[in-house]
């Protein structure tokens, strides 16, 4: 309740400070004078300043009810063509605060500020590729399905800072929003309280926008036969391999013309791999040396060989878990 339209205008923008201010309050305000067409309108003007749109003002002499609707008629939130009157207020069907969008934002046009900011703002005036920011195309987007029009200002604000004091009151690229010289501003910026308490905002749109999280199988058990060969890795088995090979060639060499003999001496070799002995075999002190080295070299194989294969064998053994992004680029 307030004695003139005058008192109440320098009240309001007094309540803005308030830390619960919120411009969608639905607010009823009693004049004890009589009002006037002039103003109503100089009131409703500096309601729409500060975007209060649901508010109905009741003359107490007649107790006829007023508003307003900046968004009929294109207005775009930014322009009303008269004053509403609601009817008196002891009517009990009176609709006090009715739906205003009435055209929408249709056929209109906001300013938005923003800057060079990538990913979420770019500026490709200059460029010979047309791109857009992540921010950009969200507008873009929103502006197709509301059928309004944007206009884009760039300012370099990318090192500007905004603030909200206690009462807020803007500092830094968010003031041009309280002087109403920009409808939004565009840059990337966080979410943090005092800036929500003071603004609209669209926030979430890109809540993961740097994060792509790849889910993956927990690796199972390793089967049993794997674990057979699992003692060593493919080059040393092939290295096991040429060494039998090698050794194969020296006996042959060492052999010449005496085919029984080679053939022994192969499965010689073949059974010490297997630390099996055989029976004696009649041969030169050379070729006994090759044998004797070779024994050694397969005893001490299999001992290793051996003792991981028990290990493996009696505790539980998994599959390479993956667990980076380069684990899963060499996983195919």
């Amino acid at each position: 309740m307030t004695r003139d339209l005058e008192s109440i205008t320098k009240d309001m923008f007094q309540l803005q400070k308030d830390k619960e201010w919120d411009p969608l309050f639905k607010i009823i305000i009693l004049i004890e004078s009589k009002v006037n067409n002039t103003g109503l309108h100089r009131l409703f003007e500096c309601f729409m300043e500060i975007h209060i749109i649901n508010v109905v003002v009741v003359d107490e002499t007649d107790y006829s009810m007023y508003t307003y609707n900046p968004f009929e008629n294109y207005g775009c939130g930014k322009k009303f063509d008269n004053i509403i009157k609601l009817g008196n207020c002891q009517n009990p069907h009176a609709e006090l605060f009715p739906d205003k969008l009435v055209t929408d934002l249709r056929n209109c046009t906001f300013k938005i500020l923003t800057t060079d900011y990538p990913p979420y703002a770019v500026d490709s005036r200059n460029k010979a590729v047309q791109s857009y920011g992540a921010e950009h195309c969200t507008l873009n987007t929103l502006a197709d399905i509301g059928q309004f029009r944007i206009n884009y200002s760039y300012k370099n604000i990318v090192d500007e800072f905004s603030i909200v004091t206690e009462d807020n009151v803007a500092k830094g690229p968010l003031k041009y929003l309280q002087d109403n010289k920009f409808d939004v501003v565009s840059s990337g910026m966080f979410l943090i309280e005092p800036r929500a308490r003071a603004f609209s905002y669209v926030y979430g749109h890109m809540a993961y926008e740097d994060d792509m999280r790849i889910v993956v199988a927990v690796a199972g058990e390793v089967p049993k036969w794997k674990k057979v060969y699992m003692e060593f890795q493919e080059f040393v088995w092939i290295m096991l391999a040429l060494a039998f090979v090698a050794y194969s060639i020296v006996v042959l060499v060492l052999t010449k013309k005496r085919y029984t003999l080679q053939y022994s001496v192969i499965l010689k070799l073949w059974d010490n791999c297997f630390l099996k002995a055989g029976s004696n075999i009649q041969c030169s002190f050379p070729v006994r040396c090759v044998l004797i080295l070779w024994l050694w070299f397969t005893f001490l194989v299999n001992s290793y060989y051996t003792t991981s294969l028990v290990s493996l064998i009696t505790t539980e053994v998994n599959e390479y878990q993956v667990k980076t992004k380069h684990d899963l680029k060499y996983s195919f």
